[in-house]
């Protein structure tokens, strides 16, 4: 194979004979093969670094929506009702976890984890006898693992040289399928086409920086020595790749150039990143209306996407967190208390206003639809009862059922529908 077929190889992502490229393969991407292997993302780390491009803006918008939602804190009276607790330590905890992050900073840090490796810890410190911890320290994920023992308290949880009990951690999992005990986030889920993306962009940069399929191929009458072909791919470089030499004349002593065609394949390039940036913000349940992609969006489809990430995204993600809350932390201080936040998912109004509507007289009072939109009752009763429309009658009665028709001053008479109607005179002659 000739040097500058496999340089031309070389740049086409192909495995060469020698190791005398005109330019490096792509990266193996974390040690998991040649750029031609997928990336399975296959530790937390990996996961981690993949926080780039279209993962980082879906994770970015549900970290930061998920983490702004307010934290509640209530309790359980004699009578079984919940009252609003507006101040305690839980809730001072979990507003200023430690002295270096915020609440909204630990929750965003906790939400990424989850998305990104399926798995996130938190540290208890230094808990008095009431069990509220002075601090809680986030445990970076990707260096925090997990060691299964035959019972709870067995368990353990490590981090470099230190090891806590699972009464010292709150443990979030996302579960693995194939294996319970462990967590499994999106980038695993969402690893190939990930990969895609990521080989796509490092492609397209090569392509504009550095000639990555070369505009034009080089061929030589007979075998380069090497001292030739080292002079004269670094003189070729030099002086036509780049941006800044852009349609230079190439002239070659001793070979033929010959321009090298872009396909429908590379010409259809842009098309397959914006497919495979759907498919990405689509593993996360984000739309791209919610990124700035507003080119087919107006106000129907934008209130859509907001209550679908409300609903799909960051719900559950939250709820999940204030389950795990209450269970390794609040109910070990007093287990008649509990976070909670006001409804995540924001009202259907467009949907209410219609079943109002349709209610409204029928199987509802004016008044029971003003509850729905906290209205306080019509005065004197007047909205408690159903209102039907007077002029509606059985169709076999049309034509037989009395009507009142106003008289000349405006005094009502009987007569019958479909009977012609009276003229009478005055009551006084006028004139």
């Amino acid at each position: 194979m000739g040097r500058i077929e496999n340089a031309v190889k070389a740049l086409q992502g192909a495995r060469l004979v020698n190791r005398k490229d005109y330019i490096q393969p792509l990266s193996d991407m974390g040690g998991m093969g040649s750029g031609s292997l997928i990336n399975r993302y296959g530790n937390k780390a990996a996961q981690l670094e993949a926080n780039v491009g279209a993962v980082w803006q879906a994770n970015e918008i549900i970290c930061i929506a998920a983490s702004n939602i307010d934290i509640k804190l209530r309790q359980r009276n004699s009578k079984g009702g919940l009252d609003d607790v507006p101040e305690h330590p839980l809730l001072r905890l979990i507003e200023q976890p430690n002295a270096f992050l915020t609440g909204r900073q630990l929750r965003k840090l906790h939400f990424t984890y989850m998305n990104m490796t399926g798995e996130a810890y938190e540290l208890k410190l230094d808990e008095n006898k009431e069990k509220i911890p002075a601090a809680l320290h986030v445990l970076p994920a990707h260096t925090t693992d997990f060691e299964l023992g035959k019972t709870w308290d067995d368990s353990k949880i490590k981090n470099g040289n230190k090891t806590y009990t699972l009464f010292d951690v709150i443990r979030d999992i996302n579960p693995d399928p194939r294996n319970p005990y462990r967590g499994r986030g999106v980038i695993a889920a969402a690893a190939a086409t990930i990969d895609t993306d990521s080989q796509a962009k490092e492609y397209n940069r090569r392509f504009f920086a550095n000639s990555a399929r070369p505009s034009v191929t080089v061929e030589t009458a007979g075998e380069m020595t090497d001292q030739a072909y080292e002079r004269f791919k670094q003189s070729f470089s030099e002086a036509f790749t780049g941006t800044e030499n852009a349609h230079k004349p190439i002239i070659v002593e001793g070979a033929t150039v010959k321009p090298f065609m872009l396909t429908q394949k590379e010409m259809d390039f842009l098309a397959s990143q914006q497919f495979t940036r759907k498919e990405i913000l689509a593993f996360f349940f984000v739309s791209g209306a919610m990124l700035g992609d507003v080119e087919n969006a107006n106000r129907s489809n934008m209130d859509a996407s907001e209550y679908n990430l409300a609903k799909y995204a960051v719900k559950p993600r939250v709820e999940q967190y204030l389950e795990l809350l209450n269970n390794r932390l609040v109910k070990l201080a007093d287990p008649s208390l509990e976070f909670y936040t006001d409804p995540i998912v924001p009202e259907d109004l467009e949907s209410k206003l219609k079943e109002a509507t349709a209610a409204v007289n029928k199987w509802a009072t004016i008044d029971e639809v003003r509850k729905l939109y906290g209205l306080e009752e019509l005065p004197g009763s007047q909205g408690a009862t159903m209102y039907l429309p007077a002029n509606l009658i059985p169709i076999d009665l049309a034509g037989t059922l009395p009507v009142a028709t106003p008289t000349a001053e405006g005094e009502p008479t009987k007569a019958y529908a479909g009977q012609k109607k009276k003229t009478l005179a005055p009551k006084y002659p006028t004139g």
